[in-house]
C-alpha cells in the first residue's frame, strides 16, 4: 500500500509540474503578445491619445502605453527594456500622472542591477536622487526613495551620507505617523538606522540624533535601547555601557534597574579584570534594588530587578573566586574583601 501511495504521489507531482509548465508558457506567450501590441501602438502613433470617456478621468495616452509596456517587460524578466520604457515615459511625458511611478520603477531596477554589479551603484544613486528631487517632501514615496538613496550611499561606503538620508526618512515617517504606510516599513527604516549608527556613529551623539528623528521621547528611548542591545550583540561593550548609562540618566525610574544591569554586564564583558569598575557597577545595581523596595515599585519589577542583580553578583563571585584560587594568597584576600564590601 505504501509503494502504491508513493507512486500515486509522484505521478500527481509530475502532473502538477506539467500543468505549471503549461501555464508558464501561456503567460509568456501572453506577455509577448502584449509587448508586440504596445510596441506597435507606440511606433504607429508616438503621440497617440484616446479621448476621455468621462469628465472625471484623464485621457489614455502614450504614457499609459509606455507604463504598461514597462510593467510587462518587468514581468517578462527583461529589466533592460523595462528601464528604457520607464525612462522614455519620463522623457516624452514629463507631466504624466505615471511619471513619478515610472521614475520609481526605473530607480528600483537600477538598484537591483547594482546589487549584482557594484559598478552600477552610482547610476542607482543618481536615479533615486532625481526621484527624491521631484517628489513632495514627506509623502510615502518620498520617504521610501530617501530610504533607498541612503542604502545606495551605504553600499558605496559613503556612511555619513547614508546616515543622513536614513535620518531624514526616519524623521519624516515619525512626523507622518500611520499616514506614512504600514508599520513594517517604519520598522525597516528604524532597524537600518540603528544598525548603521552602531557601526559608524558615535555613542556620544546618539541621544541628540534619536531625539531629533523620533516621533516622541518614548520612541527616542526605544531607539537608544535598540542601539544598546545592538552594541551588546556585536560585542561593542564599551559603547553599550555608555548607552545604558545615558539611559539611566535620561529615562531612569522604573527602567533604571534593567539599564544598570546591562551596563554592568557590558562592563564585565568589556574588561573582566577591572574589578574596581565592576564593583562600582554592581553597587549601583544593589542601591537601585533597595530603592525599588523603599519606593514600593511594582512587585513584578522588584522581582525582575532582584533576579538580574543576584545573577550578576553570583556570576561575578564565581569568576572572582576562581581567580582568587589561582592567585597568590594576598591577592585572594584583596578580591574577597572587594566582594564582601
Amino acid at each position: 500500500a505504501k509503494l502504491f501511495d508513493d507512486h500515486r504521489q509522484k505521478r500527481r507531482a509530475a502532473e502538477l509540474r506539467e500543468q505549471a509548465a503549461g501555464s508558464q508558457e501561456i503567460r509568456q506567450l501572453a506577455r509577448r503578445e502584449a509587448i508586440d501590441a504596445y510596441s506597435r501602438r507606440l511606433a504607429e502613433a508616438p503621440r497617440w491619445c484616446e479621448p476621455a470617456r468621462s469628465g472625471e478621468q484623464p485621457p489614455r495616452c502614450g504614457d499609459d502605453v509606455l507604463y504598461r509596456l514597462a510593467g510587462t517587460y518587468v514581468r517578462a524578466g527583461d529589466p533592460e527594456r523595462a528601464r528604457w520604457a520607464f525612462a522614455e515615459l519620463g522623457r516624452r511625458w514629463p507631466r504624466s500622472a505615471f511619471a513619478s511611478r515610472a521614475a520609481l520603477g526605473e530607480a528600483e531596477l537600477r538598484f537591483d542591477a547594482a546589487r549584482a554589479d557594484p559598478s552600477r551603484w552610482p547610476a542607482a544613486e543618481r536615479a533615486f536622487q532625481l526621484l527624491v528631487g521631484r517628489l513632495s517632501e514627506g509623502n510615502t514615496t518620498w520617504i521610501y526613495a530617501t530610504y533607498k538613496l541612503g542604502h545606495a550611499y551605504w553600499h558605496q561606503g559613503e556612511f555619513g551620507a547614508a546616515l543622513d538620508q536614513l535620518s531624514k526618512a526616519m524623521m519624516a515617517v515619525s512626523r507622518a505617523g500611520r499616514r506614512a504606510g504600514s508599520l513594517p516599513f517604519q520598522r525597516a527604516i528604524r532597524g537600518d538606522l540603528v544598525s548603521l549608527f552602531a557601526v559608524h556613529g558615535s555613542p556620544s551623539e546618539a541621544y541628540e540624533l534619536f531625539t531629533a528623528v523620533a516621533a516622541d521621547r518614548d520612541a527616542a528611548m526605544g531607539l537608544l535601547e535598540q542601539l544598546g542591545q545592538t552594541y551588546l550583540d556585536v560585542g561593542l561593550y564599551h559603547r553599550a555601557e555608555r548607552i545604558y548609562s545615558d539611559l539611566v540618566a535620561y529615562n531612569g525610574g522604573a527602567s533604571a534597574c534593567g539599564y544598570q544591569a546591562k551596563a554592568a554586564y557590558a562592563r564585565i564583558a568589556a574588561a573582566p579584570d577591572e574589578r574596581a569598575a565592576i564593583t562600582s557597577r554592581l553597587r549601583d545595581l544593589l542601591r537601585t534594588q533597595r530603592t525599588y523596595r523603599a519606593l514600593g515599585v511594582e512587585p513584578a519589577l522588584q522581582e525582575h530587578c532582584r533576579a538580574v542583580t543576584v545573577a550578576l553578583l553570583s556570576q561575578t563571585a564565581v569568576r572572582w573566586h576562581r581567580a582568587a584560587r589561582r592567585a597568590a594568597p594576598a591577592d585572594g584576600e584583596q578580591i574577597s574583601a572587594a566582594l564582601s564590601s
